[in-house]
């Protein structure tokens, strides 16, 4: 009997960790191992088999860990605003300080008991059970008044009370909790650890036998922080999460469309109120509410005003649509930057503000405006790909034919979001091509002008130059110290500035300011290396020449 025993002892030690005892045996499972002690079976198979019939204990116990390591210890009470007599219930635990000056000088220091009474010296037992603390401290000063005569009469709460409530449902550990009077029904969630994913944040309910049940709306409050959506705790209060079941859905100028749980009696209203509200733009006329008409896929469709908001009532599985105008108040700017009076950031008309426009807004050019090297920066332009080129550069360069390359290097130059423009052009009468209409986000940059010629390459002092109007590139070449030893004289090339291409002196049509003239350079040859390279090529030819005359012997014999 006694082995019998310990082997049972034994075995439920096993099932059940003595941590997890208390929480893990209800108890259904101590009566059936009383019952099984008492029997005097002697045998662990007759254990088992009285143990049958239990839930899964592993799974059981994984549902209790839910209920574990809850938070009761108390947290510092913070407050969120300073408390409304008119809304702070007076409950037990509660501490009034109530001062007494004039004919009679008295300070009490009471605690409302756990009848919800307060006992004031020489004045009496008074009753504060589900009052405010406005209500209260009337009730107070009046019975204070009524005792004495040419007094006056000052209560305060100087103590915030303690009580324990219970968070229950779809949370991740539901259990009792420490709470205080400005505890709101967020707090409690979240010291239970938060919503679950399939609990609901909206229709909590807040149950009270004694007070009376209320809902919280944690989308209300987070949203459009509805403060009345989540309610302070009470004594005797259970929050409880419900799971997800129902839902409605809202979509459009709403600045949170998502899809919300749905609560019975909501109004269209409530669902705009858990969006967070109306957006910008909303054409308040036109709000699309479709409904199923069966369980199926027939729908009814109704289309309502901002004003109907409040009086039309939501079903389960509704779904909003909240319209809004197109292109409402887009800002659309342009930035100007360099050479004009007032840089800045300036606002335009869709399809209408041409580039002198803006230029005229800011101020106009200043007398070291650099007419033709200016230029715009188009973000859209760097978004639109050419697929042509993206092919192209794909390819094995030996597999692409002469025009081909040429197209590659040639969209390699070009800047991808630059626009070249004259300005100089706009100070004529009238608009040209130059004159072009700007679009949202182009950065306008006006360049300085240039009073220099940079001259680089084989040159003897590589740098710029001062600009002098009419010399040709020999003189900007002299000016830079002349040749080095290994330039190319006959191969210099000029580049006008904002561009990417060389070309021969004789195309450009003379120097101009902010130009690049470019020396080339000999490349330098290790001599063994030109001779081997010669010795091949004789070598190569000297074999073709065999090759031909050892064919013709061929042939003629």
């Amino acid at each position: 009997m006694q082995n019998s025993r310990s082997l049972v002892l034994c075995l439920i030690a096993l099932l059940c960790p003595a941590a997890a005892q208390e929480e893990a045996l209800d108890q259904t499972l101590i009566t059936r191992a009383r019952a099984v002690l008492g029997s005097g079976l002697g045998s662990a198979d007759s254990v088992s088999d009285s143990l049958i019939g239990l839930p899964d204990l592993p799974s059981r116990m994984r549902a209790a860990e839910r209920f574990k390591k809850t938070d009761v210890e108390p947290e510092p009470i913070l407050l969120d605003r300073a408390i409304d007599p008119a809304e702070y219930i007076l409950g037990p635990g509660d501490h009034l300080h109530i001062y007494i000056w004039g004919r009679v000088e008295e300070n009490h220091r009471l605690m409302v008991n756990s009848e919800c009474r307060v006992v004031v010296p020489r004045i009496g037992v008074i009753d504060v059970r589900g009052k405010t603390l406005a209500e209260g401290r009337a009730l107070l000063e009046e019975q204070v008044l009524a005792k004495y005569r040419g007094v006056r009469v000052q209560v305060t709460l100087s103590t915030i009370r303690r009580f324990r409530c219970y968070v229950l449902g779809e949370v991740e550990r539901p259990g009792a909790y420490i709470a205080t009077g400005v505890t709101r029904v967020s707090d409690a969630i979240r010291m239970a650890g938060g919503i679950t994913d399939s609990g609901a944040t909206r229709g909590i309910v807040v149950a009270n036998e004694v007070l009376g049940s209320r809902t919280a709306d944690m989308a209300k409050f987070f949203n459009s922080t509805v403060i009345e959506a989540n309610p302070y705790l009470r004594e005797g209060d259970r929050v409880f999460v419900p799971h997800r079941t129902q839902y409605v859905s809202v979509h459009g100028a709403v600045p949170y469309p998502y899809v919300y749980d749905y609560c019975d009696g909501d109004m269209a209203a409530d669902l705009i109120e858990a969006a967070g509200g109306l957006g910008r733009g909303v054409d308040s006329s036109r709000i699309i509410i479709t409904r199923f008409a069966d369980n199926h896929d027939e729908l009814e469709r109704f289309v309502v005003s901002i004003a109907d908001l409040e009086s039309f009532e939501l079903r389960r599985d509704d779904r909003l649509m909240v319209s809004g105008h197109a292109d409402y108040r887009v800002h659309r700017n342009v930035t100007i930057e360099g050479e004009v009076r007032f840089p800045g950031v300036y606002p335009i008309r869709e399809d209408q503000t041409r580039l002198s426009d803006a230029i005229q807004a800011a101020g106009g050019l200043t007398e070291d405006a650099s007419f033709s090297t200016s230029r715009i920066i188009r973000d859209t332009l760097m978004d639109q790909k050419d697929p042509e080129l993206v092919r192209l550069k794909v390819v094995e360069p030996q597999l692409l034919d002469p025009t081909e390359i040429a197209y590659i290097r040639s969209r390699s130059r070009q800047s991808e979001s630059s626009v070249r423009i004259d300005v100089g052009m706009l100070r004529g009468a009238g608009f040209d091509e130059d004159d072009i209409i700007l679009r949202n986000g182009d950065r306008v940059i006006i360049a300085r002008k240039e009073l220099t010629v940079l001259v680089s390459g084989a040159v003897v002092a590589p740098g710029h130059v001062p600009y002098n109007e009419g010399a040709g590139y020999r003189h900007y070449i002299r000016e830079a110290g002349g040749y080095a030893e290994r330039a190319r004289k006959r191969w210099v090339r000029v580049r006008r500035k904002g561009t990417r291409v060389f070309r021969d002196p004789g195309d450009v049509g003379g120097i101009r300011p902010g130009d690049e003239i470019l020396v080339a350079e000999r490349t330098y040859r290790d001599p063994l290396l030109t001779a081997r390279d010669y010795v091949a090529i004789v070598s190569s030819l000297a074999t073709v020449v065999l090759t031909v005359f050892t064919i013709q012997s061929l042939v003629r014999e």
